[in-house]
């Protein structure tokens, strides 16, 4: 059935002020009774504001500005909700009589039926805030008009963000995105934008059903950067499950442990370590809640992330002797000039207790992993690739391939974190052919089994089962393999196939769906990939392009490819990695080179200038084709400089995050005032787009 529930319209917009200083500045905002006139205050802000029977005031700078609507004729009767926690006080001269004791604080007030038909709620959110018309059915948003009495100027600026100029200060109101939920919960994009006439501002709202909400917000929920003075870099990102996210990667700045927590490791131990932190958003803004140094004296870093039970699996490299192990681990001492390693973490526990199991893996030369996977037995899964000859106890007779045969080759093993250690490695084994085989990404089905995917440059990859190719097509193919980990030798390999056209074509990211189909992202030089279904591009776009495949390892020939899309424009356009969105759509997410890329409902302006790569979220929906109807909405966040996304993640409401790395100077950011380090250099950088993307 159709929605129609709750007949109102949500209009929002953002106001940011230019920064402060001072120490309360990582404290939040809130509302509080002003005790002379019946209004209230907002404290803490970035802009102090007063909302009164005559209205809401903004100092900035040297003036006052208020907001009017309409003619005047706006009513303001203003309810506090969003009661608080805290108190203030406040003990001001002799006088006890004057002094205020318990003065309420609020994260939110309401005035309603300001305008016939129309309430209006301000929000404190993080040191920003929000406000939103909350209009009846039938109500024209676009007949709002919005006046900021006693500003010097009020502007639009190329991203049709709304700019209000006072006092020699600004308060900039972010240009709007609009959408509506439908039947079955789906959300359909609506255009909206700011309109300025005159010095009023006012909505401009495209069509939409006015028996339904309405919500208009801005796209960036929050955005910041993660690292220091020097060159830090995020790989990974998993969800929390409250709201936050889990970061992993690699960091050679000094970052202070965050108050109130007992991390394994508070201080940096060599050249580059792992790190392991949680960003929660607070409000407009973002806070970091818990960050961790992992490494011993040499050089390591993070290359994936899974969250389960509270506990944090993580997988990387190292070349220090003295990487900090834990439990019973199966291998003990660095053999080779990079080792891999598996980490199970727990954030909970204090200090050291934080290790819960720590092992390396690896032969004499190189070993890097890729991808971690951990089943419903909390079995763990390690892949990547090695140049090493021989790993540590992948022997012949009992594993797939007990050999390096292509000097670089894929590898993966399978360990339990509660067994002793002669018995905590179950099966390791080398994967590849006479060329270079990469394993880029892991993930285990309900049964146990374990599918690996990534690039190869073998005639001759270890291949069973129907699949697709049984041949290498040209370049480098991706590939996908089936394997149990509990059988031995080559009855292990349950499925392996090449996938792709006559060029490079590299899977960089896998995830397996409810009912085990297997998608499978990344990029390809190849024009002539097996495009299947109801593709939203058919065509390569130019040079390098993202794709996205649906895999049915239950099948084969034409059935084992049930959809391959082409995603991209005229230069390089890669994507990284990819997350399930309800309603069987999927979001992929990376970096692009494209001035011309694909763009839908992205409220940012076109990109402008000298540009290197930025970043993409994008939402595609596999059972409609062309890409008005398959994409649904495709986004772009980035500067003058590199900007990409490695990982992806989903909040609970579906709402997509993003992280990786970033060396473009004044990003939008909330949380973080600036880069933290200089021109060129890459910090880690995350952002998350929502809850108006539909």
């Amino acid at each position: 059935m159709r929605f129609f529930q709750i007949l109102c319209a949500l209009i929002g917009a953002s106001a940011i002020a230019a920064p402060a200083r001072g120490p309360l500045t990582q404290l939040p905002s809130w509302f509080e009774p002003e005790g002379r006139t019946g209004g209230y205050v907002l404290r803490n802000a970035e802009a102090p504001l007063a909302a009164d029977a005559g209205g809401v005031r903004w100092t900035l700078g040297s003036k006052t500005v208020r907001l009017a609507l309409g003619g005047n004729e706006a009513r303001w009767r203003w309810t506090p909700t969003a009661t608080l926690p805290g108190v203030s006080n406040y003990i001001r001269g002799r006088e006890r009589a004057a002094w205020r004791h318990g003065v309420p604080q609020f994260g939110r007030l309401e005035a309603h039926e300001v305008l016939p038909g129309a309430d209006f709620h301000l929000y404190a959110s993080g040191r920003l805030l929000e406000y939103d018309f909350v209009l009846a059915p039938g109500a024209r948003p676009e007949a709002i008009g919005l006046r900021f009495e006693g500003a010097d100027e009020v502007s639009l600026d190329s991203q049709g963000n709304l700019l209000v100029n006072a006092g020699g200060a600004a308060v900039l109101q972010r240009a709007p995105v609009a959408w509506q939920e439908v039947e079955g919960g789906r959300k359909v994009a609506v255009a909206a934008r700011w309109r300025l006439q005159q010095g009023t501002a006012s909505f401009e709202i495209g069509d939409y059903d006015r028996a339904l909400p309405l919500v208009i917000d801005p796209v960036v929920t929050f955005s910041g950067y993660l690292g220091g003075s020097l060159i830090d870099r995020i790989s990974a990102v998993a969800s929390a499950g409250d709201g936050g996210f889990w970061l992993t990667g690699s960091i050679r700045s000094e970052v202070a442990p965050v108050e109130g927590t007992e991390p394994f490791q508070a201080e940096k131990q060599g050249e580059s370590d792992v790190f392991v932190a949680k960003v929660m958003p607070d409000g407009g803004a973002w806070k970091l809640t818990y960050f961790s140094y992992i490494g011993g004296t040499g050089d390591e870093a993070g290359e994936a992330i899974v969250v389960k039970d509270g506990f944090l699996y993580l997988a990387g490299q190292t070349n220090s002797s003295n990487w900090p192990l834990g439990g019973e681990a199966f291998q003990t001492t660095l053999k080779g000039n990079y080792d891999a390693f598996v980490l199970k973490y727990d954030p909970r526990s204090p200090g050291i207790e934080a290790i819960f199991y720590s092992s390396y893996f690896g032969g004499s030369e190189n070993e890097y992993a890729t991808a971690v996977a951990v089943d419903a037995q909390d079995r763990i899964a390690v892949a990547g690739f090695t140049t090493s000859a021989s790993l540590e106890r992948v022997v012949p007779g009992t594993d797939l391939q007990p050999a390096n045969r292509g000097g670089v080759d894929g590898f993966y093993f399978e360990c339990v974190t509660t067994a002793p250690a002669g018995e905590a490695l179950i099966s390791g084994s080398f994967f590849g052919g006479d060329s270079t085989d990469i394993i880029t990404a892991a993930v285990f089905d309900s049964g146990g089994y374990l599918y690996l995917t990534g690039v190869s440059h073998s005639s001759d990859l270890p291949l069973f089962g129907a699949g697709y190719y049984s041949e290498h097509q040209g370049g480098g193919d991706f590939f996908v393999a089936k394997v149990d980990p509990r059988l031995r030798g080559f009855d292990a390999l349950l499925l392996g196939t090449y996938v792709g056209g006559s060029n490079l074509d590299v899977a960089t990211t896998m995830k397996i769906d409810e009912q085990g189909l297997l998608w499978i992202a990344g990029y390809t030089l190849s024009y002539n990939l097996p495009v299947t279904g109801p593709a939203v591009q058919p065509l390569s776009g130019g040079k390098a392009d993202g794709f996205l495949a649906c895999v049915d390892p239950a099948k084969g020939g034409a059935e084992f490819l049930p959809y391959l899309t082409y995603f991209g424009a005229t230069q390089d356009d890669v994507i990284y990695d990819l997350a399930l969105a309800p309603g069987g759509r999927k979001i992929v997410a990376g970096y692009t080179y494209s001035r011309d890329f694909p763009r839908k409902d992205d409220p940012s302006a076109p990109p402008e200038g000298i540009r290197q790569s930025d970043i993409f979220v994008a939402q595609l929906d596999p059972s409609k084709s062309g890409f008005s109807e398959g994409v649904v909405y495709s986004v772009l966040f980035g500067g003058p400089g590199q900007d990409a996304a490695f990982g992806l993640a989903l909040a609970s409401d579906g709402t997509p995050f993003a992280a990786g790395t970033s060396s473009s100077p004044g990003l939008e950011t909330e949380g973080t005032p600036a880069k933290p380090n200089g021109p060129g250099y890459t910090t880690g950088l995350f952002v998350q787009f929502g809850p108006a993307l539909p």
